[in-house]
């Protein structure tokens, strides 16, 4: 059987690969199951033969229940939830999880690294929803395996035509011999550090230009420049750039009972949680420099990274927190009744830029607080979206108008999350109350009874006018047993349809939007009128403060949080409550020069120095 050159290379490149590769080819189970659970699976390191990749909960004292992971369908976890005790110090840290990028990470680390905006990952298999309530990436299956090979040699064939890797080589056409093959290691090693967000190791670079050679050779016969794309095609496909685990010394250094994380883990880390991307230049300086060794250094790089000049940047990893947390998975693909005339394709379009705009207005630009992300009557509105407001736009861009503040509060009365959070035909008070206490509250309805037959909600008609009507018979057992907790912070938004309109009337009768409630920690008690009171409380109560800090620690750890964490988080609140509208620009800060941030424990069998 003959060969071409490409096929032959891709050849050689999958033996090159292999040792590597087949490090990951376990199942890395991304999150701990239940209190104090730890991560546990069949996957090993990046580098060597595979483990187990088993970690312990983490060290030190604390005074915090995890909840339980929680069933399909309408199942939840326990009803446990977290308490944190006052004075707590931040001495102890969980485990990190072993992570490849989720899709839109690689696509901004593509993008980032080699200017490809042409998102490669648009069509393949969605990253699933965990127990943590945010995405996380699926195993490497045989499909993903193909679509990363695929993606790599387009990635990397589009960068050269399109000559946009050609100023990475830090040479023009070398003489062949002795001066390519050093041009072409410096290519290895400065591209490298960018690709793998940190320094290469001597065998790494052997390897990589063992690619370049056999590239070169007269058995393959490519040009300099298309050997060097080869190399790129090989980066690309390996663990070290697909997975967050960047690797440490040998011997991790332990500080303690705690594994202490590189500087340029620290940068990776950072990167992703603020930008959804790669280090910048910036970034990977001060982590070879060993200047993101302390809190203090940490901070500073996380301010800047929030900075306008990175707005644009900053911006991505926003969308998608708040996408994640508040449910936004289905932004492209949400249908509504024909009978909603105003939801068009248009209007579908313009429900992410929505949440950009608005998020970064609050986060980026604005003053960074929970309380303005939570009440400000404004939205970013065009000519589509303009008819749920009930106000005039003209043109597709997005434009921020003002809106009546008794019937507007920030990101939970805004279209896009009254859009995808309605039934296709109306309002939908169970989902929109479940979020609102699993995500704003960090509270867990409890399960229903054992083998209960959940009924049929009964259609309108008669004396069922009202969608509120249609759900009265939540209120008596069993089904209130688990609709008491969440329905009612549902019925806060039946001022809205199933696409965000305001509504004072359904079916020629006025819409009941009060409701009632407790804190899920300390039970206090709560009541509004409608959806901008709630908002209104949900934005000044310190549960909710607490619950955002978890989230965000659930966004960037990949896991849910453990008793070791907890001094962290307390940490971060208190940081983030200096401003008395809890600054969550702050509290990022505080996230990342914390010590789950900022280190690990060991695990089970880890030799340390």
């Amino acid at each position: 059987m003959i060969f071409s050159p490409a096929r032959r290379l891709n050849i050689a490149l999958a033996v090159l690969l292999a040792p590597t590769a087949l490090a990951c080819t376990g199942t890395v189970s991304p999150l701990g199951r239940g209190p104090d659970a730890g991560i546990s699976g069949t996957g090993g390191s990046v580098v060597g033969s595979g483990g187990t990749g088993t970690a312990n909960g983490g060290a030190g004292a604390g005074n915090v229940v995890v909840p339980g992971a929680g069933g399909a369908g309408m199942g939840t976890g326990g009803s446990t939830v977290v308490v944190i005790p006052p004075e707590m110090v931040p001495e102890s840290a969980g485990p990190m999880v072993l992570r490849r990028l989720t899709y839109r990470e690689l696509d901004h680390t593509l993008r980032d690294l080699l200017g490809d905006t042409t998102s490669v990952t648009e069509s393949w298999p969605p990253d699933t929803e965990t127990n943590t309530k945010f995405e996380a990436p699926t195993d490497f299956s045989e499909s993903i395996v193909t679509r990363v090979e695929e993606s790599a040699i387009s990635v990397a064939d589009r960068a050269l035509a399109d000559n946009r890797l050609t100023p990475q080589i830090p040479c023009t056409n070398p003489a062949a011999g002795t001066a390519e093959t050093t041009c072409a290691r410096d290519f290895v090693t400065r591209f490298g550090r960018k690709a793998y967000r940190r320094p290469l190791s001597a065998p790494e670079i052997a390897d990589l230009m063992t690619v370049f050679t056999y590239a070169r050779s007269a058995t393959i016969g490519y040009d300099f420049r298309t050997s060097i794309t080869q190399v790129v095609k090989a980066m690309l496909q390996s663990p070290n750039f697909l997975y967050h685990w960047e690797l440490g010394p040998t011997k991790p250094v332990r500080q303690g009972t705690l594994v202490s994380l590189t500087p340029h883990q620290v940068a990776s880390r950072l990167s992703y949680l603020l930008w959804e991307s790669m280090p910048d230049e910036a970034l990977l300086a001060a982590a070879d420099a060993g200047m993101l060794s302390t809190p203090e250094q940490v901070a500073a790089q996380a301010t800047r990274l929030l900075a306008a000049a990175n707005k644009v940047r900053a911006a991505d990893a926003m969308y998608s927190f708040h996408k994640q947390w508040l449910v936004y998975p289905n932004l492209d693909s949400v249908a509504k009744s024909p009978s909603y005339t105003a939801f068009t394709d248009a209007f579908r379009a313009a429900l992410q830029p929505e949440i950009t705009a608005f998020v970064s207005s609050v986060l980026l630009d604005g003053d960074g607080t929970l309380k303005t992300l939570f009440t400000a009557p404004y939205a970013f509105v065009n000519e589509a979206t303009a008819p749920a407001y009930g106000v005039t736009a003209a043109g597709p861009a997005l434009r921020r108008v003002e809106l009546d503040p008794t019937q507007r509060a920030g990101i939970l009365t805004q279209a896009a999350f009254l859009t995808t959070t309605g039934s296709p035909s109306t309002s939908d008070p169970i989902r929109r109350g479940l979020i609102i206490l699993e995500r704003a509250l960090c509270g867990h309805a409890d399960s229903p009874p054992p083998n209960f037959v959940i009924p049929d909600v009964p259609p309108k008609g008669g004396n069922i006018v009202t969608t509120r009507q249609q759900y009265a018979a939540h209120d008596t057992m069993p089904c209130a047993f688990c609709h008491k907790d969440f329905d009612p912070l549902g019925f806060a938004f039946e001022n809205y349809d199933a696409i965000g309109s305001f509504r004072t009337t359904e079916g020629g009768q006025p819409v009941d939007a009060t409701g009632s409630g407790a804190t899920p920690v300390s039970k206090t008690p709560f009541m509004f009128s409608n959806a901008v009171g709630l908002a209104n409380f949900l934005a000044t109560n310190e549960e909710v403060r607490t619950c955002v800090a978890r989230q965000w620690f659930r966004y960037f750890s990949g896991r849910m949080e453990v008793q070791a964490d907890t001094g962290s988080i307390q940490q971060v609140v208190k940081q983030a409550n200096a401003n008395v509208n809890f600054s969550i620009r702050d509290m990022l800060v505080g996230i990342a020069k914390s010590t789950s941030f900022r280190y690990r424990v060991q695990s089970a069998g880890e030799p340390t120095i």
